[in-house]
This record gives structure tokens, sequence and C-alpha cells, in this order.
């Protein structure tokens, strides 16, 4: 009596391994895609309060008031209201624009 040797898998094996992998990809895409929004998010927050300490610098170097500064000398940033700095900044990027307030930001995480 002959033995067979069994090398490689069946087609049925495969296809089963295929259709676990999509099914697992379908759950995983939506969680990924959530966590890229999420971190553009961030960096938007981050990018608004960058440009906030811009500004308020520039106007510290210059010895000027905020109101004479341009928009287009810091990319992307604008005070919220010139007149008064305590509203923050805001930047645009990524088809949004995100606002930095200084307000709410010295106040404790939580609270």
């Amino acid at each position: 009596m002959k033995k067979l040797n069994k090398k490689g898998f069946t087609l049925i094996e495969l296809i089963v391994v295929i259709a676990i992998l999509a099914v697992l990809a379908l759950l995983l895409v939506p969680q990924i895609t959530g966590y890229i929004q999420a971190s553009k998010d961030s960096v938007g927050a981050a990018n608004a309060r960058t440009c906030y300490s811009n500004l308020m610098l520039k106007a510290a170097a210059d010895e000027a008031d905020l109101a004479g500064i341009k928009v287009e000398d810091i990319e992307n940033c604008a005070m919220v209201d010139a007149k008064d700095p305590s509203k923050g900044a805001t930047w645009t990027g990524n088809g949004k624009t995100y606002t930095y307030d200084p307000a709410k930001a010295s106040q404790a995480p939580g609270v």
C-alpha cells in the first residue's frame, strides 16, 4: 500500500483562511480610520497652541500690539480677537480650523 504525502493546503482551507482575514480586516478598518482622524485633530490642536505662542512671542519681540501683526506673518495662524489675546488663536489646516483657548488650557484636566 502506498502512503500519500500530503503537502500544502487544500483549496477549502485557503478559502476559509482568506474569509477569516477579510472579516478581521472589515472590523479593523473603521477603528484605524478613527485613530487617524483623532491624531489629525491632536496635531491641529497642538498647532493652534503653537500658533498662539508664536504670535505672543512675535508681539513681545516687536514690542507691538497683536492688532499690528498680520496673519501672513505666521502661516495659517490668526488671533481670535487681536485686541484681546486671552481669547486665544486659531490654526487652519487639514480642511478644519482649530482653536486654542489659553483660559481652558490653564485649568487642570478633569476640572
